[in-house]
C-alpha cells in the first residue's frame, strides 16, 4: 500500500517586486497551482474565449506567473499572466477575476501554510518560472511567506484598480 500524501492547492510560491532590473516595473508572483486551483485556472482561460496555450506557462504548464506594469503615474497599468499581457475587454473578465481570487487567497494564507519544496527552489527550475528564465540569486529571499502575502496584497490591488477604471 502506498502511503504518500498528495498534495493539492498552491505551493512553491515566490515574489519579488522589479524596479527596472528586469525587463518591466511591476510585481511578480509565481505560483503552482495543482487540483482544482490549475483546474479553475484553465477553465477561467477557457470562460475568455482564448486557448490555453496562449497562457500555459512556458516552462512548466502548471505554474503560472501574475506580473504587474505600471507606468507614468498610473496611467499605463498592464496585467500580466505568463508573460501575456489580459486586454481590459469584457472577454478578459475570468482572467481577471481568476488572478484576484488567487492573489486575495495568498494574501490570506497562513505563513504555517506556505509549502515550498526544496527541490524546487534548488533548481534549474525555480529561476525559469519565477521570472521566466531571468536568474536570481539567494532564492530563498524570494519565498518568504510575509513578503509573498504583501506582494500578493499589492497585485490584489492592482488588479481591482484595472477594473473599477474598466466598469466606470
Amino acid at each position: 500500500m502506498d502511503n504518500k500524501i498528495t498534495f493539492t492547492g498552491i505551493k512553491n510560491i515566490s515574489y519579488c517586486f522589479d524596479n527596472r532590473k528586469f525587463r518591466r516595473i511591476g510585481d511578480f508572483l509565481s505560483a503552482e497551482l495543482t487540483g482544482k486551483d490549475f483546474h479553475k485556472f484553465k477553465k477561467a482561460v477557457a470562460r475568455s474565449g482564448f486557448d490555453f496555450d496562449i497562457y500555459e506557462h512556458p516552462y512548466q504548464k502548471n505554474f503560472i506567473n501574475i506580473s504587474t506594469v505600471d507606468l507614468d503615474e498610473g496611467n499605463i497599468r498592464v496585467l500580466f499572466i505568463n508573460d501575456v499581457p489580459v486586454e481590459e475587454i469584457d472577454e478578459s473578465i475570468p482572467l481577471f477575476q481568476f488572478a484576484a481570487r488567487l492573489t486575495r487567497r495568498i494574501a490570506k494564507k497562513k505563513a504555517e501554510n506556505f509549502l515550498l519544496e526544496k527541490d524546487y527552489s534548488n533548481s534549474c527550475l525555480f529561476d525559469k518560472v519565477t521570472l521566466l528564465g531571468e536568474t536570481l540569486k539567494d532564492p530563498d529571499r524570494y519565498h518568504i511567506p510575509q513578503m509573498v502575502k504583501d506582494g500578493a496584497k499589492n497585485i490584489n490591488r492592482f488588479v481591482q484598480n484595472i477594473m473599477m477604471d474598466y466598469f466606470r
